[in-house]
């Protein structure tokens, strides 16, 4: 039995839409042979009620409530003064990585799964990147390649709408390119998202 630390950037329940279907099946599936260690971003303060059909299936669940106005706002800030695209710094909690580190402080994971490509922030900005789980297995599941998600809004948009998803895609690639570098296995959904990335 591995122990598996799975890092999503919404809650994973209810399974009623793409990503949280495609999410609560890996966690399920993988929980009937492995131990599960669960984190994630809650967006909408009616969500909460849905972690408690999650600790089914996990051992831990570690989770930070965010509000999608304040958290949009911050996170175009920050990323327009940091070179960095938007969707980093909006699927990322100070508090959760705190979380997460203090869980790996006492634990020992042999698997990292990361559910789309925001979610790599926890590894890279953790205390323990070059330590205990500098050895773990990494996978990523990009889930979709959004940085074509972005390129095409680009190109269906005005000024200076344009001129942002652009910069979005752009700096998203060269993350997305960051993680397969990093991580041992990249997940895609298809044959046409692995030629775009």
């Amino acid at each position: 039995m591995s122990r598996i630390l799975f890092i999503c950037h919404r809650i994973p329940y209810p399974p009623n839409k793409g990503d949280k279907i495609r999410s609560f099946n890996f966690i399920r599936h993988l929980a009937t042979k492995h131990e599960i260690h669960l984190a994630f971003m809650v967006d909408d303060k009616d969500d909460l009620k849905n972690i408690a059909p999650l600790k089914q299936f996990s051992k831990n669940i570690f989770s930070e409530i965010i509000s999608p106005k304040i958290q949009k706002a911050t996170s175009a800030a920050q990323a327009l003064l940091t070179c960095q695209p938007i969707t980093i710094p909006y699927f990322y909690s100070q508090s959760l990585q705190q979380k997460i580190d203090c869980f790996l402080d006492n634990n020992q994971i042999d698997t990292i799964f990361c559910f789309s490509s925001p979610t790599a922030e926890y590894l890279y900005r953790s205390k323990h990147f070059d330590n205990s789980i500098k050895n773990a297995c990494k996978i990523m599941d990009l889930v979709d390649v959004d940085s074509h998600k972005w390129r095409q809004y680009a190109t269906t948009n005005m000024q200076p709408l344009r001129w942002l998803y652009a910069r979005e895609a752009r700096l998203l690639l060269q993350y997305e390119k960051k993680i397969t570098t990093i991580f041992k296995h990249t997940l895609l959904v298809s044959e046409a998202e692995k030629k775009t990335s």
